[in-house]
Formats: C-alpha cells, sequence, structure tokens
C-alpha cells in the first residue's frame, strides 16, 4: 500500500466513532489514582532498598495504563479491585507495623491539605493519560470507543482538550488571587499560536494524517489553548467574577448552538474559506472560554483558608462534580466538536471527580507520612510532568509523529502495539524525569 492510500486508510479508522458510557470515562481514571497510593506505600516499604523511584512509579503508575490501552482494555474493572487489594494491604501492614499510628487523627488529616500538591498531582495525571492516548489510539488494540467520537457522546479522547482547559485555567493568575495582566498573557499564548502553525505546517509538509472536523483544516489543540487563555484574560481585564462569565459564555454559546450554529458545524458544508475550513475551532471557541472561567473560579475558591480543610475540600469538590454530572446526563448528549453545555458541564463534573480523587490521595499519603518519617511522599513523575507539563507534551507529540511516520501502526499486533507504547512512555517519561531531577524548566516564552 502506498503512503497515499495508508493516509486515507489511517484517516477512515478514526472516523464515525460513537463513545462509551459516561461510567466507563470515570473508570479508566481511578485506577491512577489508586496506583498513586500503591507506588507511595512501596517507596516507603523499599527505601532501604532502592532509592530509584522512577522505575517504581514507572512500573506501578505508567505500565497499568498503557496495558489498560491496549491488551487489558476490557478488564479494567477487575484489575482496579486488585490494585484496590494491594494498597489496601499495603496500607494495613504499614499502620499496623508502625509506632506512630496514634498520631493519625482526623484533626490532624482534616488540618493538612495541600492543595498546590493536589493540582500538581491532577495536572500531572491528565498529561500522562493523553500521552498514553495519543499514541495507543493510532493501533487498532486501542478501543475504538474511546477514541474521540464524530459528533456527540462520551469518547475518553474527548476528555482531552476539555481538561486541559480546566488544568490551565486552575493556574491562571486570576484562580491564585493575583493580579491579571493582558500583556503578560499575550506573551505567553504567542508560543502556543507558534506551536500551532508549525504543527499544521508539519501537517501539511510530510501529508502526515489529519482528521479534520476534530478542530477544522488549520486549527488544532494548541490554537484553542491559546484563543481560550487570551480572550478568558480579556473578560477577568473587564470584570474579575469568573463565575459570572462562566454563566453569561456558556448559556450565550448555547443559544447559539441552539439557533443552527450547531448544524452548521457538524454539517458536511464545504471547507472553502478560512471560517468554514475552521469552524469546528471558531464555533467551540465560547464554550472553552466558559469552561476556562469556570476553572479559574474554582481555582479561587481551592486558594482560600476553607479549602484548606480536608474535610471541606472534598465535600465542596464532590458536590460541583455530582450537580455537573448531573446537567451532563440530563440534557442533549455532550460534543467536544461543538462545546456544548452538556460537554462543558462534563468537563466540570469530570474534572472534579478527579481533583475529588486525588484529594483523597493527598489525605492517604499524609496519612503514610505521619506513620512513616513525616514526609508526604508524592509521585516523582506526576510531578516532574507538571513542572515541564508543556515540554512533555510536545516530546509526546513529537516522537508519536515520528513512531507514525516509520511504523504502519493499524498493521501492528496488540503485544506489538504493547511493547511500542511502552517504549514511548518509558522515553518521554524518563526524559522529564531527569530534567526535574536538574531542575531544568523549559519556558517557551
Amino acid at each position: 500500500m502506498d503512503a497515499r492510500a495508508y493516509k486515507l486508510l489511517h484517516e477512515s479508522f478514526m472516523q464515525n466513532n460513537t463513545g462509551t458510557t459516561p461510567w466507563e470515562t470515570v473508570l479508566f481514571i481511578l485506577p491512577t489514582a489508586v496506583l498513586t497510593i500503591l507506588s507511595n506505600c512501596l517507596n516507603i516499604i523499599l527505601i532501604n532498598v532502592t532509592r530509584n523511584s522512577f522505575l517504581i512509579e514507572f512500573c506501578v503508575v505508567v505500565m497499568p495504563q498503557v496495558l489498560h490501552s491496549t491488551i487489558i482494555s476490557e478488564s479494567i474493572s477487575v484489575s482496579l479491585v486488585i490494585y484496590a487489594l494491594i494498597t489496601s494491604f499495603s496500607i494495613f501492614v504499614l499502620y499496623n507495623y508502625s509506632p506512630k499510628r496514634h498520631l493519625v487523627t482526623f484533626d490532624y488529616l482534616n488540618k493538612h491539605l495541600d492543595i498546590s500538591l493536589v493540582i500538581t498531582n491532577f495536572r500531572g495525571s491528565i498529561n500522562l493519560i493523553t500521552a498514553i492516548c495519543i499514541l495507543a489510539v493510532d493501533f487498532r488494540a486501542f478501543p475504538r470507543r474511546f477514541a474521540k467520537t464524530e459528533t456527540f457522546g462520551w469518547g475518553l479522547m474527548d476528555t482531552g482538550v476539555g481538561l486541559y482547559v480546566l488544568a490551565n485555567g486552575l493556574v491562571e493568575p486570576a484562580a491564585r488571587n493575583k493580579p491579571v495582566s493582558l500583556s503578560k498573557t499575550a506573551k505567553g499564548c504567542f508560543p502556543m499560536l507558534f506551536l500551532g502553525f508549525l504543527r499544521w505546517f508539519s501537517i501539511w509538509w510530510f501529508q502526515y494524517q489529519q482528521h479534520v472536523s476534530e478542530y477544522g483544516v488549520h486549527w488544532n489543540f494548541f490554537v484553542t489553548l491559546a484563543f481560550t487563555r487570551l480572550l478568558g484574560t480579556v473578560l477577568l481585564k473587564i470584570w474579575n467574577r469568573p463565575i459570572c462569565w462562566t454563566l453569561f459564555c456558556a448559556i450565550a454559546h448555547e443559544v447559539l448552538l441552539q439557533k443552527g450554529v450547531a448544524d452548521f458545524v457538524l454539517s458536511n458544508s464545504p471547507r472553502d474559506n478560512i471560517f468554514t475550513s475552521n469552524r469546528e475551532g471558531f464555533c467551540s471557541l465560547l464554550g472553552n472560554v466558559a469552561l476556562h472561567q469556570a476553572a479559574v473560579a474554582l481555582g479561587q475558591w481551592l486558594h482560600t483558608k476553607p479549602a484548606h480543610k480536608s474535610v471541606n475540600c472534598l465535600a465542596t469538590v464532590s458536590s460541583v462534580s455530582a450537580t455537573m454530572w448531573l446537567v451532563a446526563l440530563l440534557t442533549s448528549p455532550p460534543s467536544r466538536r461543538v462545546a456544548n453545555l452538556s460537554y462543558i458541564a462534563w468537563m466540570l463534573g469530570y474534572g472534579c471527580t478527579i481533583l475529588a480523587l486525588f484529594v483523597l490521595v493527598h489525605i492517604v499519603s499524609s496519612a503514610l507520612g505521619v506513620l512513616c518519617n513525616g514526609h508526604i511522599y508524592m509521585p516523582t513523575i506526576l510531578t516532574s510532568i507538571n513542572y515541564n507539563s508543556l515540554a512533555f507534551f510536545l516530546l509526546a507529540n513529537l516522537l508519536t509523529g515520528v513512531i507514525n511516520m516509520s511504523v504502519p501502526t493499524l498493521y501492528v499486533a496488540p503485544i506489538g502495539s504493547l511493547f511500542v507504547v511502552s517504549i514511548y512512555m518509558f522515553l518521554t517519561t524518563f526524559t522529564i524525569y531527569k530534567l526535574y531531577l536538574n531542575r531544568c524548566k523549559f519556558k517557551f516564552w
């Protein structure tokens, strides 16, 4: 098969997916939280045997998610039960053999929540799973129900751009109650736009496969993140009330979609000018801005004093999560392509679910720290990914491109897929881990 025929085959392979169930998108993220606790336990147990936490974390946190994306995707729930049992046993052993177990009290755990560590785990886990999926999706071993949906549906990979918008909003200056600077934001967005241009140029130059209905012909992930942040900052500069902007943008966007914008975006209309060629990017922008503003509002609350008590934080984030899940489930099906109201609600509900999970991880990790040496063990891989998140994502994209141009991924057997994705994840995580150890942070602005 020649290169052009394979390109068309690959593009058709990515089309017309209908997604999975809302529950399965949550099920996929649950092992990361459980395995993070298990890796902390193993780091404590094996501290006198090895100080190389990277290998422990790679085997315990990263490899299971690679397996879930390839050869054991049908057995995630069974795997989760096994992980939970092993983790519970490890905690039981550490608790019963520690002379300091009397120090683990509800009052102590409630007053010692470091929200920055929770956000670090949140952002690191999103980047990790995204990196796995962007390569794994090119192999037949990756379940098609996890791939991006064509129009409406609950695809695991549909969560990618929404969770990135949410993760970026949580660390905006406004979210940390710092002054909003339009010039600094513009300076930070320019490299993202440049990366967006480079991605488009690379696809055009190398004739790389492209699923046009994801973002459009010239538009891509980087352009969405740049314009979402820039427009969000403009709104906050006008009026620093992100919750009000969330409601206004979400309602206005949904009205426009109902008035015919959604039909236009999802139609087979010709892509004969810059707007129609990139209608997904342009017409989903207001919805993504609404999600960004919601993340800023959530971030502002997370940096207040009440949020630094574990019970308050867990209860509030869980309540927001439950409410948003109800909205997403009771309204029309979500669509990433138009970022409709149900998609915004889904991303908020899903994002808050992950945040709540990592609040629980922090509580358990704090208890483990008390039981052992007073140090809260944080997964080094997730920390290093968060430390250099853009560099990690760029490296993952670069390696994904190289692998796709070197290997006919659609013809690789499941075991071969597992091998390739495993090596790829080892290279990306180890590189970013070494950069973190040397405190080498790549700033693109």
